[in-house]
């Protein structure tokens, strides 16, 4: 079991993306490096059996269209297209988006492929969803691709527009969808997801921490500055809200020895926060004794 239990009893899980972006320093990678030989292509079908195999409980996808917005040469293998390919391989880890930008799909669009994933996975799909970037970051490739990116507000509108939309598809809700962004006739014979999948929020910023409260979780960055008090207010939020459903904290860092010793004041730093779950990027090649290293001792109770 790949899981450290804090002073308070709390787990956190160690889960790892299957596919960042193309390989670069300290990039985790199941895909093809522009400058690599033909013998260095990573694919992303041996990973998921791999990570599985030594009892990785969840493997992540990262939605991007291009590996230069994290300041590399290199290309990058379609989200939900590869995500298939980690569902197809692997039968009990939980698999999904980290996160899905809704500027890069129409959303009955971005359902419809969700939903077919949710069925193949079998009840194991998460869905992250993200509000993309600004300029200099996630939505420079967007403007390479020819597609809009919004203004940050307009980002989070569309983003809770896009998970509306998902629900109305999913339900099999007959009646049409006018909002701001989006609007189409109905959802006649398009898939109806069972279970329907968890959707959770991923963001760096004190509105977007908002945004996750009535979702099934909230997603930023293991360092961030300001990591406990986006937690509070998400938790905050959904106080607020009247909501007492399960909710879970993630984070994601790439791969080191400070996240992987459970007594360094990193990994405690989230124990006293009460992060539930680490999603670590593995850079390539995804060796099977590295993904071992998820599996550290556990952190006993100091009383």
């Amino acid at each position: 079991r790949i899981a450290a239990e804090s002073s308070g009893g709390v787990p956190i899980r160690w889960e790892v993306p299957a596919v960042d972006r193309a390989r670069g320093r300290d990039e985790s990678v199941v895909g093809h490096s522009v400058d690599d030989p033909p013998t260095a292509v990573r694919r992303p079908r041996p990973f998921g059996p791999a990570a599985e195999e030594v009892g990785v409980p969840g493997i992540w996808v990262m939605d991007h269209l291009s590996g230069q917005v994290h300041a590399t040469r290199h290309t990058v293998h379609e989200c939900l297209a590869c995500l298939s390919l980690v569902v197809e391989g692997t039968e009990a880890a939980r698999v999904g988006t980290l996160a899905v930008n809704p500027a890069s799909r129409h959303p009955v669009v971005a359902a419809q492929a969700l939903a077919t994933l949710a069925d193949a996975a079998a009840g194991r799909l998460w869905v992250g969803m993200g509000a993309g970037g600004g300029p200099g970051t996630y939505g420079d490739e967007l403007a390479w691709a020819g597609l809009v990116n919004h203004s940050a507000a307009e980002r989070r509108a569309r983003l809770v527009e896009t998970m509306a939309v998902f629900e109305h598809v999913w339900s099999g809700r007959r009646g049409p969808h006018a909002g701001p962004a989006f609007a189409f006739s109905g959802s006649r014979g398009f898939l109806r997801p069972t279970p329907r999948p968890p959707m959770f929020v991923a963001g760096y910023g004190p509105r977007m921490a908002e945004l996750a409260a009535p979702t099934a979780g909230f997603n930023t960055v293991a360092d961030h500055p300001e990591l406990e008090a986006l937690i509070n207010r998400a938790r905050d939020r959904r106080a607020e809200l009247g909501l007492d459903e399960p909710f879970e904290i993630s984070t994601y860092a790439v791969i080191d020895d400070q996240w992987l010793d459970p007594d360094t004041p990193q990994l405690r730093r989230l124990v006293a926060a009460a992060v539930d779950t680490l999603i670590l990027v593995i850079p390539a090649p995804h060796d099977v004794g590295l993904i071992r290293s998820l599996a550290p001792p556990p952190v006993r109770s100091d009383g």
